[in-house]
C-alpha cells in the first residue's frame, strides 16, 4: 500500500470504509480522543456482529502477561470469516519488565494476512527510530500519531465538529466552550453532544452554554480579557475574584495561559505593517475577526514594553500558583496580577 507515516483518523477511516485493511496499526500521541475513535471503528465496524464473537480480541496493555500471548492470539487462524482483529487498549500500561515491543517485530516481519492487529498506545509515543514502528512502516502498516491541538486550533475545531454534527454555535459559545474546556477533545465532545441532545434544533447560544453546561456567559476568561483591554477595573477583580472562588472549574493556569496568549498577540499586532484590513490582521495573529476589537482595544491601551512587562508577570503569577516563593492564594495571584497590568 501507499504512505504509511503520518496517519491521521480521517486517512484511516477513510481507507476503511473502502475495505482496504493494513495488517497492523500503531495508534499513538498525547491525544486519546482520535486513539479512542480509531479503536471504536476497529471493535465496531470491520466484523458483524456474529464474527465479533469469534474473531475480535481486545487486551488490556495491564492484562498482557507476555508477549508471545500477543503473537499467539495474532497467529490464531480466523473462525467466522476471512479475518480477525485483535486490539490492544492503553498499551502503554504493559509491564515493561515482562513484555518488549521489540519482541514483536518478528510477528510484524511475518505478519498473518488474515489479522488485523490494532495498538493503542496514549499518553506518549513510541520511538520512532526503533522497533516495532519501523517494522510497522515497513511492512506496509499505518503509524498514527495523535497530538494534542495548540490553543489556537480549538475554537475552529468546535466549529468544524459542530457544523459535521449538524450543531449550531454562534460565535460567542464556541469561544465560552473553548475557554472553559481548553484543548480536552473528550470533553468538548461530550459537552457539545449533550448540547444537541438538550437543544436539537436552533442555534446555540453563550446563553445555552450556560444553561446546560455550566459556564458563566458573564465571568471567563473572554470577558476577563475584553475587560482588560477596556480598562474596565470593576470587572477584571470580578471575574478573576469568581475565578478563585470557583477553582474547579476555572484552574488559575489555564487563564493565565489565554492570558499569556493575548498579550503576545497584542504585541503582534503592534509590529503588524499599517493598512492591513480587518480580515489579514486577524490571520497574522491566529484569531477570528468576530473578536478583532478585543485586540485593537488592547493595541491602544498598552505598548509593546507594557505587553513584555505583562508577559513577564504572568509567568511570575503561573509560578506563584505552583507554590514558588511562598504559598499564594489565588485571590491574591489575580489581584496582584490586574493591580500591575491596569496601573503599573
Amino acid at each position: 500500500m501507499a504512505k504509511t507515516s503520518g496517519f491521521t483518523y480521517d486517512n484511516i477511516a477513510a481507507e476503511l470504509r473502502q475495505n482496504k485493511f493494513r495488517p497492523v496499526y500503531l495508534l499513538m500521541g498525547d491525544e486519546p480522543y482520535y486513539i479512542d475513535l480509531a479503536a471504536n471503528y476497529f471493535e465496531n465496524n470491520i466484523l458483524d456482529e456474529m464474527q465479533r464473537e469469534f474473531d475480535l480480541t481486545v487486551i488490556y496493555g495491564k492484562d498482557l502477561p507476555d508477549m508471545a500471548t500477543l503473537v499467539t492470539a495474532c497467529q490464531r487462524y480466523p473462525m467466522m470469516g476471512e479475518r480477525q482483529v485483535v486490539i490492544v487498549k492503553e498499551a502503554q500500561t504493559v509491564d515493561k519488565s515482562r513484555c518488549k515491543w521489540e519482541e514483536l517485530v518478528p510477528y510484524i516481519e511475518h505478519y498473518s494476512p488474515r489479522t488485523i492487529l490494532v495498538i493503542c498506545y496514549k499518553y506518549g509515543t513510541m520511538d520512532a527510530r526503533k522497533q516495532p514502528v519501523k517494522a510497522i512502516e515497513q511492512i506496509g502498516g499505518a503509524v498514527m500519531r495523535s497530538q494534542k491541538l495548540y490553543d489556537k486550533q480549538v475554537e475552529p475545531w468546535i466549529t468544524v465538529y459542530a457544523k459535521e454534527h449538524g450543531i449550531q454555535l454562534d460565535y460567542r459559545a464556541v469561544q465560552l466552550l473553548a475557554s472553559h474546556l481548553g484543548a480536552d477533545l473528550q470533553k468538548i465532545v461530550g459537552e457539545l453532544d449533550k448540547l444537541k441532545v438538550a437543544k436539537p434544533s436552533g442555534q446555540i447560544t453563550a446563553e445555552d452554554i450556560e444553561k446546560y453546561v455550566g459556564i458563566s456567559k458573564d465571568f471567563n476568561a473572554f470577558e476577563l480579557i475584553a475587560a482588560l483591554s477596556t480598562g474596565n477595573a470593576l470587572k477584571c477583580y470580578q471575574i478573576t475574584q469568581y475565578f478563585a472562588d470557583n477553582e474547579k472549574n476555572n484552574p488559575i493556569q489555564s487563564v493565565l495561559a489565554l492570558l499569556f496568549r493575548y498579550f503576545s498577540q497584542v504585541l503582534t499586532l503592534l509590529y503588524l505593517p499599517q493598512g492591513l484590513d480587518q480580515n489579514a490582521k486577524a490571520a497574522a495573529i491566529g484569531v477570528s475577526p468576530y473578536v478583532m476589537r478585543d485586540y485593537e482595544n488592547g493595541a491602544k491601551r498598552f505598548n509593546a514594553w507594557k505587553c513584555l512587562h505583562t508577559i513577564t508577570w504572568i509567568r511570575e503569577a503561573d509560578a506563584q500558583s505552583k507554590g514558588v516563593g511562598g504559598q499564594f492564594s489565588q485571590a491574591d495571584i489575580y489581584k496582584e496580577l490586574i493591580f500591575k497590568i491596569l496601573y503599573m
